[in-house]
């Protein structure tokens, strides 16, 4: 599934319909307008990991992206729900785990920069459900 996006500065995008996902237990949509600048690739590890929009991380860094700017989750969720679905996106074992790695190192130091009325904001453009089974979950455990 391709995002549909539009350049609207040098390092800004936003996102033209809405995409949702499912990851960790969660049902994440991330609502047409939101605008998010993609993963975060310093130009030097390009040629290793892709630029921001080359990849198959490109949906799993907008839901990332989404999560982290409405704080709907916790960090750690949010960038689990990353790996998830770098995972789900098919994206290489060590392409993964760097980013990820990276994201953990360095996400803190975003989260930590949010303001308050920017997480206002992009709450309203990031809609995430926890998902409930309606199966009984002994069930699905052992498979009766």
């Amino acid at each position: 599934m391709g995002l549909k996006v539009e350049k609207i500065a040098s390092q800004t995008y936003i996102l033209l319909e809405d995409i949702s996902v499912d990851s960790l237990g969660y049902h994440i949509t991330v609502k047409q307008g939101f605008d998010y600048d993609s993963a975060s690739i310093p130009q030097i590890f390009w040629s290793l990991i892709g630029s921001p929009f080359t990849g198959n991380y490109t949906v799993p860094a907008l839901i990332h992206d989404a999560l982290y700017a409405s704080e709907r989750l916790e960090i750690k969720l949010c960038d689990n729900i990353f790996l998830d679905l770098m995972k789900q996106y098919k994206v290489g074992y060590f392409k993964r785990y760097a980013i990820y790695y990276a994201v953990r190192v360095g996400g803190g130091f975003i989260w930590d920069k949010h303001l308050e009325d920017e997480i206002i904001k992009y709450k309203g453009f990031c809609d995430v459900k926890k998902i409930i089974n309606n199966n009984n979950d002994f069930n699905n455990i052992f498979g009766v």
